[in-house]
């Protein structure tokens, strides 16, 4: 065919052809940001690390200067010992998560379509997860060093498999199965939902995510008891 009648083909091809038709989108903006989707990525994890770090290393301080062990002498219940750190720390972070919703959606005005008691309930279920997770790391280690290592190389992986710097959905299938019924990453995208789809708590994929946090909280809490009465 000569290149004339090609050229010809091409621009009728050029001209008739359907153009793409953008509609209202069903969830968002038409041009939505980075930060929307990435931050919930940030902040699960990290109110998880932070909390960790700070369970561990204040436990372990206890422990390793002997003052856990003078209070148990003393008479004190472990169960009290343990519910005078999660008050002291409940009460911390209860100034921590005032301050990070103020940043967050006073200053960066990210969006929020649905209920605020979800995200916060989200929030503080990551940060007592992360509690008995420290917990768990300051009975296991006696060293502060191995005990950030640990907690570092949790939220490494967390940040990695949460959807934050890469699509779970284009993820290797294998990892994709590792990853997508984590409670971590099922809670990120529990967060995502509520604040640019505004999802409620009655829809299925939030109560499948409360009950696997809920789970993996009784986990950790049923390993912390078992480590504490096995090195008894």
């Amino acid at each position: 065919m000569p290149f004339r009648t090609n050229m010809r083909t091409l621009s009728l091809f050029l001209k008739f052809r359907a153009k793409p038709q953008f509609e209202n989108p069903v969830y968002g903006e038409s041009s939505p940001k980075f930060t929307w989707t990435a931050m919930p990525g940030y902040i699960i994890p990290l109110t998880f690390y932070l909390t960790t770090i700070f369970s561990a290393t204040s436990y372990l301080s206890e422990k390793t200067s002997g003052f856990l062990q003078r209070c148990l002498i003393s008479g004190v219940q472990y169960t009290e010992v343990m519910f005078a750190h999660a008050v002291i720390q409940m009460l911390m972070l209860s100034g921590q998560n005032v301050l990070l919703l103020t940043i967050a959606y006073g200053f960066y005005n990210l969006p929020l379509e649905g209920s605020w008691y979800l995200i916060i309930l989200l929030i503080v279920m990551a940060e007592v997860q992360g509690m008995f997770y420290g917990f768990i790391l300051g009975t296991s280690f006696q060293e502060e060093t191995s005990v950030n290592y640990a907690a570092t190389a949790t939220v490494i992986c967390l940040f990695l498999s949460c959807g934050m710097f890469w699509p779970i959905e284009g993820v290797h299938w294998m990892l994709q199965l590792a990853v997508q019924y984590s409670p971590i990453v099922m809670a990120v995208e529990s967060y995502r939902s509520v604040t640019i789809r505004g999802w409620g708590i009655s829809h299925s994929s939030l109560i499948v995510s409360m009950a696997a946090n809920i789970g993996l909280l009784a986990f950790f809490v049923f390993v912390f008891f078992w480590i504490t009465r096995a090195k008894k």
